[in-house]
């Protein structure tokens, strides 16, 4: 009898040692006898005799140790080796490279066109008709263009690109008919996205200013001021104040009248 008892002991002391729990990925446990295994996937018999097939890839780190202590070892090697490739690519993306820039500025000339009679009064405070038949009037209109090259930028990555400017304004001429006051134009804000190239070539247009021209018809007439036959007024540029940051570090400042300073970055050449 007590030979019986020992022989059913062993049976379910066997059996309770081959029995695996298996954790999976997605939540769950399924207990079993693993029957077979691969690289790429082990069969588990239940413990009511059904087969399944498992991928190792549905079953979490800690069963795959415990059922294939092999396999979890080359997945762990494989893992850390792609983890620190990954930071090597990192590493050599974010190393700092070479940026140039260069900031010019032109002024647009313009040509002196004439005023129709309808935009002249209707810019004018004065009614009088008269003057319109006596005096021919034109309008310039005028701009300035920042240009900004800058070359170096890692394509992947993107930038913003930031630039302050004042334009500084002054009246010239005496008052005229069309006389527009001036307004220097403070720390304009113009902001672009750069991404995908590392070579940009940008250009900022201010707002236009204006210069006006009165012209007698008449060549016996002068006009009261003493100014002869015609006379021109209105708005010129007197410079510019630039500041440039990319993603928020200043990389270039050229205060008016004086020269630029690079800050972190090269001058373009």
């Amino acid at each position: 009898m007590k030979k019986f008892i020992l022989i059913i002991l062993l049976i379910i002391g066997s059996n309770f040692c081959f029995a695996t729990t298996v954790y999976l990925r997605k939540g769950g446990t399924i207990e079993g006898e693993v029957v077979s295994k691969d690289d790429e996937k082990f069969v588990l018999k239940t413990t009511d005799g059904e087969e399944k097939t498992i991928k190792w890839r549905s079953v979490k780190n800690k069963s795959i140790k415990e059922i294939y202590p092999e396999l979890y070892e080359m997945l762990k090697k494989q893992a850390l080796e792609r983890k620190k490739k990954k930071k090597e690519i990192k590493k050599v993306e974010e190393k700092v490279t070479p940026i140039f820039i260069s900031v010019k500025t032109d002024k647009e000339k313009g040509d002196f066109e004439k005023l129709s009679r309808k935009e002249l009064f209707k810019n004018s405070e004065h009614k009088t008709k008269r003057l319109g038949r006596t005096i021919n009037f034109y309008k310039k209109e005028k701009l300035v263009t920042i240009k900004i090259k800058i070359k170096g930028l890692n394509p992947r990555k993107e930038y913003i690109l930031k630039t302050i400017y004042t334009h500084y304004l002054k009246d010239y001429g005496k008052k005229g008919l069309l006389f527009i006051p001036t307004s220097t134009r403070k720390n304009v804000e113009v902001i672009k996205k750069l991404k995908g190239k590392k070579y940009y070539e940008i250009e900022i247009n201010t707002p236009p200013y204006y210069q006006f021209k009165e012209k007698l018809r008449a060549r016996e007439y002068r006009f009261t001021d003493g100014s002869g036959r015609m006379r021109n007024y209105g708005i010129e540029s007197k410079g510019m104040d630039i500041a440039i940051w990319l993603d928020d570090k200043l990389i270039y400042e050229k205060p008016n009248g004086k020269l630029a300073k690079y800050n972190g970055v090269s001058q373009l050449k």
